[in-house]
């Protein structure tokens, strides 16, 4: 895949309007901001760090509408939740329609001593897919309320 056909997908992505649930006003369960990404497929892969700038356009929310969590920076999807683990720390938020997921680790209930990493207490990836590319993001968030 060439870097044109990267941009294309990445218009695609970044340019579907957020849609305010009719009625209510939503709550958000995530706002994140990605640190890297990674557009994959079966012939070509590219890792990027993000700039200031990249990050921003690229930011990762979800919202819980009252009725369904939302992934309100990808066309408004419905989502499927899942949480568990260790101390509750794990959550997954899944496109049913298959357009991707996002899983959370949530580290501030963890005792010190079994935290993954000296990195952030709240981390995510969120992997989207346009066809068979793949859009993988990597990050951390300061807020998390599922």
């Amino acid at each position: 895949m060439s870097g044109r056909n990267i941009a294309g997908l990445l218009a695609v992505l970044l340019l579907a309007p957020v849609v305010p649930v009719e009625g209510q006003t939503a709550r958000v369960v995530l706002d994140a901001l990605p640190d890297s990404r990674v557009a994959a497929n079966q012939d070509f892969a590219e890792r990027e760090i993000l700039n200031r700038s990249a990050r921003d356009d690229n930011r990762i929310t979800v919202v819980w509408d009252g009725e369904a969590y939302r992934w309100a920076t990808r066309e408004n999807r419905e989502l499927i939740y899942r949480g568990g683990g260790l101390f509750g720390a794990h959550h997954a938020f899944v496109d049913p329609e298959g357009g991707g997921w996002i899983k959370v680790t949530d580290q501030r209930d963890f005792p010190e001593l079994l935290r993954l990493d000296d990195g952030p207490n709240i981390q995510f990836y969120e992997s989207a897919s346009t066809g068979l590319t793949v859009l993988t993001y990597w990050g951390s968030a300061s807020e998390f309320d599922p």
